[in-house]
Protein backbone atom coordinates (compact mmCIF):
# COMPACT_ATOMS: atom_id res chain seq x y z
CA UNK A 1 0.00 0.00 0.00
CA UNK A 2 1.57 3.59 -0.54
CA UNK A 3 1.09 5.58 2.50
CA UNK A 4 -1.95 7.88 1.29
CA UNK A 5 -4.16 3.87 1.28
CA UNK A 6 -2.53 3.07 4.67
CA UNK A 7 -2.36 6.54 6.48
CA UNK A 8 -5.44 7.80 7.98
CA UNK A 9 -6.27 11.40 6.19
CA UNK A 10 -5.91 13.12 9.51
CA UNK A 11 -3.35 11.47 10.62
CA UNK A 12 -2.94 10.35 14.87
CA UNK A 13 0.16 12.16 14.87
CA UNK A 14 -1.54 15.37 14.39
CA UNK A 15 -3.48 15.12 16.87
CA UNK A 16 -1.45 17.12 19.52
CA UNK A 17 -4.34 16.96 22.41
CA UNK A 18 -3.20 12.99 23.43
CA UNK A 19 0.37 12.01 24.33
CA UNK A 20 2.40 9.76 21.58
CA UNK A 21 5.01 7.78 22.64
CA UNK A 22 8.74 8.94 23.30
CA UNK A 23 10.91 8.57 20.16
CA UNK A 24 14.72 7.77 20.00
CA UNK A 25 14.92 9.32 23.50
CA UNK A 26 18.17 7.66 24.51
CA UNK A 27 19.72 10.82 21.81
CA UNK A 28 17.77 13.67 24.14
CA UNK A 29 19.26 12.28 27.10
CA UNK A 30 22.39 12.56 25.59
CA UNK A 31 21.71 15.69 24.56
CA UNK A 32 20.66 16.76 27.41
CA UNK A 33 23.41 15.56 29.32
CA UNK A 34 25.73 17.08 27.19
CA UNK A 35 24.29 20.05 27.96
CA UNK A 36 24.58 20.14 31.80
CA UNK A 37 28.23 19.30 31.10
CA UNK A 38 28.89 21.94 29.29
CA UNK A 39 27.15 24.26 32.17
CA UNK A 40 29.72 22.70 34.32
CA UNK A 41 32.46 23.44 32.67
CA UNK A 42 31.54 26.53 32.62
CA UNK A 43 31.15 27.20 36.60
CA UNK A 44 34.58 25.36 36.99
CA UNK A 45 36.55 27.66 34.68
CA UNK A 46 34.45 30.63 34.22
CA UNK A 47 36.81 32.36 36.68
CA UNK A 48 39.86 32.46 34.31
CA UNK A 49 37.42 33.48 31.28
CA UNK A 50 36.18 36.27 33.00
CA UNK A 51 39.92 37.05 34.06
CA UNK A 52 41.14 36.81 30.60
CA UNK A 53 38.99 38.79 29.28
CA UNK A 54 39.44 41.85 31.73
CA UNK A 55 43.16 41.60 31.14
CA UNK A 56 42.31 41.63 27.10
CA UNK A 57 39.92 44.85 27.64
CA UNK A 58 42.02 46.62 30.19
CA UNK A 59 42.44 50.11 29.26
CA UNK A 60 41.52 49.11 25.57
CA UNK A 61 38.66 51.71 25.32
CA UNK A 62 39.61 54.20 27.83
CA UNK A 63 40.35 57.46 26.58
CA UNK A 64 43.66 58.88 27.46
CA UNK A 65 44.62 62.55 27.92
CA UNK A 66 47.59 62.06 25.23
CA UNK A 67 44.82 60.55 22.81
CA UNK A 68 42.15 62.96 23.63
CA UNK A 69 44.82 65.93 22.78
CA UNK A 70 45.54 64.39 19.66
CA UNK A 71 42.23 63.95 18.91
CA UNK A 72 42.69 60.11 17.86
CA UNK A 73 39.89 58.69 21.06
CA UNK A 74 36.86 61.38 19.75
CA UNK A 75 37.78 59.89 15.73
CA UNK A 76 37.45 56.01 17.21
CA UNK A 77 34.32 57.09 19.08
CA UNK A 78 32.70 58.71 16.06
CA UNK A 79 33.75 55.94 14.10
CA UNK A 80 32.08 53.14 16.61
CA UNK A 81 28.77 55.83 16.74
CA UNK A 82 28.82 55.83 13.10
CA UNK A 83 28.41 52.11 12.26
CA UNK A 84 26.60 51.50 15.17
CA UNK A 85 23.93 54.02 14.46
CA UNK A 86 23.89 52.70 10.57
CA UNK A 87 23.89 49.33 11.23
CA UNK A 88 20.44 50.50 13.50
CA UNK A 89 18.92 52.02 10.78
CA UNK A 90 19.23 48.56 8.26
CA UNK A 91 18.38 46.36 11.50
CA UNK A 92 14.92 48.70 11.52
CA UNK A 93 14.93 48.90 7.69
CA UNK A 94 15.35 44.93 7.18
CA UNK A 95 12.28 44.49 9.48
CA UNK A 96 10.36 46.85 7.88
CA UNK A 97 11.86 45.06 4.49
CA UNK A 98 10.99 41.35 6.10
CA UNK A 99 7.42 42.12 6.83
CA UNK A 100 6.75 43.97 3.52
CA UNK A 101 8.28 40.59 1.53
CA UNK A 102 6.23 38.65 3.40
CA UNK A 103 3.06 40.95 2.96
CA UNK A 104 3.76 40.67 -0.82
CA UNK A 105 4.07 36.74 -0.96
CA UNK A 106 1.27 36.17 0.42
CA UNK A 107 -1.05 38.52 -1.52
CA UNK A 108 1.60 37.75 -5.25
CA UNK A 109 2.86 34.38 -4.51
CA UNK A 110 3.34 34.41 -8.24
CA UNK A 111 4.73 37.54 -9.21
CA UNK A 112 6.84 36.74 -6.33
CA UNK A 113 8.24 34.06 -8.13
CA UNK A 114 8.82 35.87 -11.16
CA UNK A 115 10.23 38.73 -9.50
CA UNK A 116 13.03 36.74 -7.74
CA UNK A 117 13.79 35.06 -11.13
CA UNK A 118 13.84 38.21 -13.22
CA UNK A 119 13.58 40.87 -11.58
CA UNK A 120 16.66 40.52 -9.43
CA UNK A 121 18.46 39.19 -12.21
CA UNK A 122 17.84 42.55 -14.20
CA UNK A 123 18.87 44.61 -10.89
CA UNK A 124 21.97 43.32 -10.70
CA UNK A 125 22.41 43.76 -14.40
CA UNK A 126 21.61 47.42 -14.07
CA UNK A 127 23.89 47.97 -10.80
CA UNK A 128 26.93 46.14 -12.69
CA UNK A 129 26.34 48.66 -15.42
CA UNK A 130 26.33 51.39 -13.54
CA UNK A 131 29.51 50.41 -11.98
CA UNK A 132 31.09 49.63 -15.34
CA UNK A 133 29.61 53.65 -16.74
CA UNK A 134 31.24 55.18 -13.26
CA UNK A 135 34.74 53.14 -13.46
CA UNK A 136 34.25 51.82 -10.53
CA UNK A 137 34.35 47.97 -8.76
CA UNK A 138 34.89 46.42 -11.73
CA UNK A 139 35.30 43.11 -10.21
CA UNK A 140 32.20 43.54 -8.65
CA UNK A 141 30.15 44.61 -11.62
CA UNK A 142 31.75 41.48 -13.67
CA UNK A 143 30.63 39.17 -10.00
CA UNK A 144 26.76 40.74 -10.49
CA UNK A 145 26.90 39.89 -14.05
CA UNK A 146 27.46 36.35 -13.46
CA UNK A 147 24.98 35.91 -11.09
CA UNK A 148 21.85 37.83 -13.10
CA UNK A 149 23.28 35.23 -16.20
CA UNK A 150 23.33 32.32 -13.85
CA UNK A 151 19.22 33.74 -12.70
CA UNK A 152 18.45 33.89 -16.74
CA UNK A 153 19.76 30.42 -17.55
CA UNK A 154 17.77 29.18 -14.29
CA UNK A 155 14.83 30.64 -15.52
CA UNK A 156 15.50 29.31 -19.32
CA UNK A 157 15.95 25.98 -17.92
CA UNK A 158 13.31 25.41 -15.60
CA UNK A 159 10.26 27.28 -16.80
CA UNK A 160 8.21 24.48 -17.45
CA UNK A 161 8.41 23.97 -13.70
CA UNK A 162 8.53 27.43 -12.42
CA UNK A 163 4.18 26.88 -12.49
CA UNK A 164 4.42 24.03 -10.05
CA UNK A 165 6.98 25.57 -7.12
CA UNK A 166 5.00 28.88 -7.59
CA UNK A 167 1.69 26.81 -6.60
CA UNK A 168 3.73 25.12 -3.91
CA UNK A 169 5.12 28.25 -2.71
CA UNK A 170 1.26 29.77 -2.62
CA UNK A 171 -0.02 26.75 -0.34
CA UNK A 172 2.79 27.37 2.40
CA UNK A 173 2.76 31.02 2.49
CA UNK A 174 -1.60 30.08 2.80
CA UNK A 175 -0.67 28.37 5.68
CA UNK A 176 1.80 30.18 7.22
CA UNK A 177 -0.22 33.29 7.15
CA UNK A 178 -3.47 31.26 8.50
CA UNK A 179 -0.88 30.20 11.83
CA UNK A 180 1.71 32.79 12.27
CA UNK A 181 1.99 32.01 15.56
CA UNK A 182 5.10 30.17 13.85
CA UNK A 183 6.94 33.25 13.78
CA UNK A 184 7.24 33.80 17.39
CA UNK A 185 8.28 30.43 17.63
CA UNK A 186 11.54 30.90 15.03
CA UNK A 187 12.13 34.01 16.66
CA UNK A 188 12.57 32.60 20.10
CA UNK A 189 14.69 29.99 18.98
CA UNK A 190 16.66 32.39 17.30
CA UNK A 191 17.10 34.16 20.29
CA UNK A 192 18.47 31.03 22.39
CA UNK A 193 20.88 30.40 19.79
CA UNK A 194 22.04 33.81 19.98
CA UNK A 195 22.61 33.26 24.01
CA UNK A 196 24.38 29.79 23.03
CA UNK A 197 26.81 31.48 20.86
CA UNK A 198 27.61 33.99 23.43
CA UNK A 199 27.54 31.31 26.61
CA UNK A 200 29.33 29.17 23.72
CA UNK A 201 32.42 31.78 23.15
CA UNK A 202 32.71 32.59 26.97
CA UNK A 203 32.87 28.57 27.51
CA UNK A 204 35.66 28.09 24.94
CA UNK A 205 37.92 31.04 26.46
CA UNK A 206 37.38 29.66 29.71
CA UNK A 207 38.94 26.32 28.61
CA UNK A 208 41.56 27.18 27.17
CA UNK A 209 42.64 30.03 29.39
CA UNK A 210 42.32 27.31 32.43
CA UNK A 211 44.59 24.64 30.11
CA UNK A 212 47.34 27.74 29.15
CA UNK A 213 47.19 28.06 33.23
CA UNK A 214 47.43 31.49 33.12
CA UNK A 215 44.98 34.25 31.62
CA UNK A 216 47.09 36.72 30.47
CA UNK A 217 48.72 36.90 26.81
CA UNK A 218 46.35 35.74 23.62
CA UNK A 219 44.97 32.35 22.73
CA UNK A 220 46.03 31.89 18.58
CA UNK A 221 44.46 29.35 16.66
CA UNK A 222 47.46 28.94 14.55
CA UNK A 223 48.94 26.96 17.71
CA UNK A 224 47.17 24.74 18.75
CA UNK A 225 48.48 21.65 20.64
CA UNK A 226 47.42 17.54 20.42
CA UNK A 227 45.61 18.02 23.55
CA UNK A 228 43.55 21.59 22.95
CA UNK A 229 42.98 20.09 19.74
CA UNK A 230 40.89 17.27 21.46
CA UNK A 231 39.42 19.44 23.32
CA UNK A 232 38.46 21.76 20.74
CA UNK A 233 36.86 19.12 19.18
CA UNK A 234 34.48 18.44 21.41
CA UNK A 235 33.67 22.41 21.99
CA UNK A 236 32.48 22.41 18.08
CA UNK A 237 30.80 19.06 18.63
CA UNK A 238 28.80 20.64 20.82
CA UNK A 239 28.41 24.00 19.60
CA UNK A 240 26.91 22.63 16.42
CA UNK A 241 24.93 20.35 18.03
CA UNK A 242 22.83 22.55 19.63
CA UNK A 243 22.76 25.21 17.02
CA UNK A 244 21.05 22.44 15.25
CA UNK A 245 19.00 21.37 17.75
CA UNK A 246 17.32 24.60 17.81
CA UNK A 247 17.07 25.11 14.70
CA UNK A 248 15.60 21.87 13.79
CA UNK A 249 12.52 22.83 16.82
CA UNK A 250 11.54 25.17 14.60
CA UNK A 251 11.80 23.27 10.96
CA UNK A 252 9.81 20.47 13.19
CA UNK A 253 7.39 23.09 14.47
CA UNK A 254 6.51 24.77 11.15
CA UNK A 255 6.15 21.24 9.50
CA UNK A 256 3.14 20.19 11.71
CA UNK A 257 1.46 23.28 11.58
CA UNK A 258 1.73 23.52 8.04
CA UNK A 259 0.80 19.81 7.99
CA UNK A 260 -1.98 20.62 10.16
CA UNK A 261 -3.51 23.37 8.09
CA UNK A 262 -3.20 20.68 4.78
CA UNK A 263 -4.63 17.50 6.65
CA UNK A 264 -6.94 18.91 9.45
CA UNK A 265 -8.45 22.27 8.07
CA UNK A 266 -10.24 24.30 10.95
CA UNK A 267 -7.51 23.40 13.53
CA UNK A 268 -7.62 26.06 16.20
CA UNK A 269 -3.79 27.28 16.75
CA UNK A 270 -1.77 24.33 16.17
CA UNK A 271 1.78 26.29 16.74
CA UNK A 272 1.69 25.06 20.55
CA UNK A 273 1.07 21.53 20.20
CA UNK A 274 3.19 21.29 17.33
CA UNK A 275 6.02 23.20 19.16
CA UNK A 276 5.39 21.44 22.83
CA UNK A 277 5.52 17.48 20.29
CA UNK A 278 9.15 19.34 18.67
CA UNK A 279 10.35 19.51 22.34
CA UNK A 280 9.14 16.43 23.99
CA UNK A 281 8.08 13.53 22.13
CA UNK A 282 10.23 14.23 18.61
CA UNK A 283 12.89 15.51 20.74
CA UNK A 284 15.06 13.02 20.77
CA UNK A 285 15.04 12.36 16.98
CA UNK A 286 15.32 15.77 16.11
CA UNK A 287 18.83 15.58 18.42
CA UNK A 288 19.69 12.30 16.95
CA UNK A 289 19.52 13.85 13.09
CA UNK A 290 21.31 16.75 14.54
CA UNK A 291 24.14 15.17 15.62
CA UNK A 292 24.94 13.76 12.34
CA UNK A 293 25.25 16.81 10.89
CA UNK A 294 27.01 18.59 14.17
CA UNK A 295 30.27 15.59 13.61
CA UNK A 296 30.70 16.29 9.74
CA UNK A 297 30.38 19.88 10.05
CA UNK A 298 33.04 19.45 13.15
CA UNK A 299 35.00 17.54 11.02
CA UNK A 300 34.91 19.92 8.73
CA UNK A 301 36.22 23.09 11.41
CA UNK A 302 38.95 20.96 12.41
CA UNK A 303 40.33 20.30 8.83
CA UNK A 304 40.03 23.71 7.78
CA UNK A 305 41.88 24.49 11.54
CA UNK A 306 44.66 22.13 10.25
CA UNK A 307 44.52 23.93 6.89
CA UNK A 308 44.98 27.37 8.20
CA UNK A 309 47.76 25.57 10.82
CA UNK A 310 49.68 24.75 7.58
CA UNK A 311 50.03 27.45 5.59
CA UNK A 312 53.80 27.03 4.43
CA UNK A 313 53.18 23.66 4.18
CA UNK A 314 53.79 21.58 0.32
CA UNK A 315 51.19 22.57 -2.38
CA UNK A 316 50.20 18.44 -1.61
CA UNK A 317 49.15 18.83 1.49
CA UNK A 318 47.41 21.29 1.06
CA UNK A 319 45.29 20.02 -2.19
CA UNK A 320 44.55 16.49 0.37
CA UNK A 321 43.15 18.79 3.24
CA UNK A 322 41.03 20.82 0.22
CA UNK A 323 39.87 17.75 -1.38
CA UNK A 324 38.86 16.81 2.41
CA UNK A 325 37.28 19.34 2.69
CA UNK A 326 35.17 19.26 -0.43
CA UNK A 327 33.93 15.70 -0.08
CA UNK A 328 32.92 16.69 3.69
CA UNK A 329 31.31 19.72 2.29
CA UNK A 330 29.36 17.59 -0.60
CA UNK A 331 28.53 14.83 2.44
CA UNK A 332 26.43 17.84 4.84
CA UNK A 333 24.78 19.10 1.99
CA UNK A 334 23.33 15.67 1.04
CA UNK A 335 22.66 14.76 5.04
CA UNK A 336 21.20 17.98 5.71
CA UNK A 337 18.61 17.17 2.22
CA UNK A 338 17.54 14.23 3.43
CA UNK A 339 17.20 15.56 7.06
CA UNK A 340 15.03 18.20 5.99
CA UNK A 341 12.58 15.76 4.65
CA UNK A 342 13.03 13.46 7.58
CA UNK A 343 12.08 15.73 9.98
CA UNK A 344 9.29 16.69 7.90
CA UNK A 345 8.16 13.11 8.76
CA UNK A 346 9.04 12.88 12.01
CA UNK A 347 6.65 16.20 12.62
CA UNK A 348 3.57 14.60 10.08
CA UNK A 349 3.44 10.82 11.67
CA UNK A 350 5.94 10.88 14.74
CA UNK A 351 8.36 8.53 13.37
CA UNK A 352 11.35 8.28 14.80
CA UNK A 353 14.32 9.35 13.05
CA UNK A 354 15.95 6.59 10.96
CA UNK A 355 12.28 5.49 10.19
CA UNK A 356 11.56 9.01 8.27
CA UNK A 357 15.11 8.78 6.78
CA UNK A 358 14.44 5.60 5.08
CA UNK A 359 10.90 6.94 4.01
CA UNK A 360 12.68 10.49 2.87
CA UNK A 361 14.72 7.58 0.71
CA UNK A 362 11.65 6.29 -0.90
CA UNK A 363 9.99 9.53 -1.48
CA UNK A 364 13.36 10.39 -3.22
CA UNK A 365 13.30 7.49 -5.39
CA UNK A 366 9.48 7.99 -6.44
CA UNK A 367 9.44 11.88 -6.57
CA UNK A 368 13.36 12.60 -6.78
CA UNK A 369 13.35 14.45 -9.68
CA UNK A 370 9.96 16.88 -8.53
CA UNK A 371 11.90 17.40 -5.42
CA UNK A 372 15.13 18.11 -6.96
CA UNK A 373 13.83 21.17 -9.23
CA UNK A 374 11.05 22.20 -6.47
CA UNK A 375 13.82 22.80 -4.25
CA UNK A 376 16.44 24.30 -6.23
CA UNK A 377 13.86 26.79 -7.72
CA UNK A 378 12.45 27.91 -4.06
CA UNK A 379 16.06 28.39 -3.13
CA UNK A 380 16.63 30.30 -5.87
CA UNK A 381 13.76 32.58 -4.51
CA UNK A 382 14.24 32.36 -0.57
CA UNK A 383 17.99 33.49 -1.99
CA UNK A 384 17.57 36.54 -3.78
CA UNK A 385 14.69 37.44 -1.66
CA UNK A 386 17.57 37.21 1.76
CA UNK A 387 20.29 39.15 -0.71
CA UNK A 388 17.21 41.97 -1.40
CA UNK A 389 16.75 42.32 1.75
CA UNK A 390 20.74 42.83 2.95
CA UNK A 391 21.33 45.32 -0.32
CA UNK A 392 18.22 47.21 0.81
CA UNK A 393 19.81 47.41 4.98
CA UNK A 394 22.90 48.16 3.14
CA UNK A 395 21.63 51.11 1.15
CA UNK A 396 19.84 52.53 4.35
CA UNK A 397 22.94 51.90 6.03
CA UNK A 398 25.23 53.79 3.94
CA UNK A 399 22.51 56.85 3.15
CA UNK A 400 22.70 57.14 6.66
CA UNK A 401 26.53 57.49 7.43
CA UNK A 402 26.86 60.08 4.24
CA UNK A 403 23.97 62.13 5.60
CA UNK A 404 24.77 62.32 9.48
CA UNK A 405 28.27 61.26 9.78
CA UNK A 406 29.28 63.02 6.25
CA UNK A 407 32.84 64.51 7.76
CA UNK A 408 34.17 61.09 8.87
CA UNK A 409 32.14 58.65 6.16
CA UNK A 410 35.40 57.92 4.60
CA UNK A 411 35.74 55.30 2.04
CA UNK A 412 36.88 52.70 4.41
CA UNK A 413 34.31 53.30 6.87
CA UNK A 414 31.64 53.32 4.36
CA UNK A 415 32.96 49.61 3.00
CA UNK A 416 32.83 48.69 6.94
CA UNK A 417 29.07 49.87 7.01
CA UNK A 418 27.56 48.14 3.99
CA UNK A 419 28.77 45.22 4.61
CA UNK A 420 28.06 44.89 8.41
CA UNK A 421 24.80 46.60 7.13
CA UNK A 422 24.13 43.82 4.31
CA UNK A 423 25.17 40.88 7.21
CA UNK A 424 22.16 42.76 9.34
CA UNK A 425 19.89 42.43 6.51
CA UNK A 426 20.08 38.95 5.61
CA UNK A 427 20.73 37.38 8.99
CA UNK A 428 16.72 39.27 9.69
CA UNK A 429 15.14 38.10 6.30
CA UNK A 430 16.41 34.42 7.34
CA UNK A 431 13.93 34.35 9.56
CA UNK A 432 10.70 34.41 7.50
CA UNK A 433 12.60 32.47 5.11
CA UNK A 434 13.31 30.11 6.65
CA UNK A 435 9.89 29.06 7.64
CA UNK A 436 8.90 29.62 3.91
CA UNK A 437 11.69 27.04 3.39
CA UNK A 438 10.05 24.18 5.81
CA UNK A 439 6.44 25.15 4.78
CA UNK A 440 7.74 24.16 1.11
CA UNK A 441 9.19 21.16 2.28
CA UNK A 442 6.53 19.89 4.07
CA UNK A 443 3.80 20.77 1.39
CA UNK A 444 5.59 18.63 -1.41
CA UNK A 445 5.68 15.83 1.16
CA UNK A 446 1.84 16.37 2.12
CA UNK A 447 1.21 16.39 -2.00
CA UNK A 448 2.90 13.43 -2.78
CA UNK A 449 1.79 11.38 0.13
CA UNK A 450 -2.16 12.67 0.79
CA UNK A 451 -3.00 13.53 -3.06
CA UNK A 452 -6.83 12.67 -2.65
CA UNK A 453 -7.10 13.87 1.37
CA UNK A 454 -5.61 17.75 0.56
CA UNK A 455 -8.34 17.43 -2.67
CA UNK A 456 -11.05 16.81 -0.15
CA UNK A 457 -9.80 19.65 2.26
CA UNK A 458 -7.86 22.16 0.19
CA UNK A 459 -9.32 21.79 -2.86
CA UNK A 460 -8.30 24.83 -4.69
CA UNK A 461 -4.56 24.90 -3.74
CA UNK A 462 -4.10 21.15 -4.46
CA UNK A 463 -5.94 21.50 -8.00
CA UNK A 464 -3.52 24.22 -8.62
CA UNK A 465 -0.78 21.80 -7.25
CA UNK A 466 -1.88 19.10 -10.03
CA UNK A 467 -2.72 21.43 -13.01
CA UNK A 468 0.63 22.73 -12.91
CA UNK A 469 2.42 19.85 -12.61
CA UNK A 470 0.78 17.87 -15.19
CA UNK A 471 2.14 20.93 -17.31
CA UNK A 472 5.90 19.60 -16.38
CA UNK A 473 7.29 18.05 -19.34
CA UNK A 474 9.61 15.52 -17.78
CA UNK A 475 8.96 12.09 -16.56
Amino acid sequence: KTDSESLSPIDPCLDYSGENLYRDKWWAAGFLFHLVGMFGVAGVTGSKGFHYLSNQAGGSFIQTDEAAAAGEGVQVSNAYIMVGMSCAAALAAAIVFAFAWMSFLKRYPYKTVNISLVGYGILQTIVACVFFALGMYMAAGICLLCVALFYLLVYCCYRESIPFTQAVISGSSAAVNEHNGVFGVIVLCGVINLVWVVLWVFIAISVFATMRGDAGGSIDSSTVTGSQAAVLFFLFLSFYWTAMVLVNIGHVTIAGVVASWWLVPGQKSPTGGAFKRAVTTSFGSICFGSLIVAFIETILAMVRLARSQRDEESGCVQCVLCCIECCLECIRDAVEYINKYAYTQVAIHGKDFMTAARDTWELFKDRGWDMLINDDITGIVLTAGALAGGFFAALVGVVIAFTVFHSQATSHMIWIVAVVSFVVGTMVMRVPLSIINSAVSTTFVIWAQFPNEIMTNRRSHATELERTRDRMDYD
